[in-house]
């Protein structure tokens, strides 16, 4: 059973959070400052679309650099909500452990193709590390493992990145759910639905990274400009810590491209 799917690794992480800086020739001492300096791997983390092997379950992580007291966390658990229960609100540690989980389980035979979005924040500012590196919130998209074969090459023309290339494009055997492989960058994939009239957005990260956090997606309207060859303009609101704007992103479609 994979008890923990894929995400970023913070082993080394809870010992940048202040629990072995040194003053005056010795350790810092945390019976002197009871903050908890808690932390997610990440802002977003990335994990395996689910599968009926995982037996129903997923865990989520959280670390911590004080680790001298048994702990317990509380977190804001939204998204999900009748698709994946989480076990508490709370991470639980015991005393001398650096790592806590939620659990969340799933039924997998009832989970429609589209993903679920998952957030969690922590209630206590208090609670959270004040490294650069630390986060007191995270989120992460789950989906069902569909089975995507390439339909052809669409031309993607970026009014963000102010460039046209030509790109794979995958569409699931499940039906009208289709992927962009390594849309802006390696191993950040564009997913989303459209039956030639309705279309959601399932994707908010890019995997790009310009010096100020990740930059976003979040779809505001869309249009189809043309059935032949089936053109596709989508306008995003596009930010990482600041809002760089409104943008549109064209998808081309092949021309002998058809909805089954």
């Amino acid at each position: 059973m994979k008890k923990l799917l894929t995400y970023i690794t913070a082993a080394a992480l809870i010992f940048s959070l202040g629990s072995c800086s040194e003053e005056e020739g010795s350790l810092y001492d945390f019976t002197l400052d009871p903050s908890l300096e808690v932390t997610f791997a990440a802002e977003n983390l990335k994990f395996n679309n689910l599968t009926e092997d995982m037996g129903g379950k997923i865990s989520v992580p959280m670390y911590r650099g004080n680790t001298a007291e048994a702990a317990s966390v509380p977190v804001t658990i939204t998204g999900g909500e009748g698709i994946l229960t989480p076990s508490k609100s709370s991470f639980d540690f015991a005393a001398g452990e650096n790592v806590a989980y939620i659990d969340f389980t799933f039924d997998y035979d009832a989970m429609s193709p589209a993903p679920v979005t998952i957030s969690i924040v922590a209630n206590n500012a208090e609670d959270v590390s004040d490294n650069d590196n630390a986060y007191g919130q995270t989120q992460f998209s789950l989906q069902k493992q569909l089975s995507y074969n390439p339909v052809g090459i669409i031309t993607y023309e970026s009014g963000f990145l102010m460039t046209a290339e030509n790109r794979e494009i995958q569409k699931a055997e499940e039906g009208n759910y289709f992927l962009i492989p390594d849309a802006w960058t390696s191993g950040t994939d564009f997913s989303f639905y459209f039956d030639g009239q309705n279309l959601e957005w399932y994707s908010t990260s890019t995997g790009m990274d310009r010096g100020y956090g990740e930059i976003k997606l979040e779809m505001l309207d869309y249009a189809i400009a043309s059935t032949s060859p089936l053109t596709l303009q989508i306008l995003f609101y596009i930010y990482d810590s600041s809002p760089w704007g409104e943008y549109v992103e064209t998808f081309t479609f092949p021309e002998d491209f058809k909805f089954e």
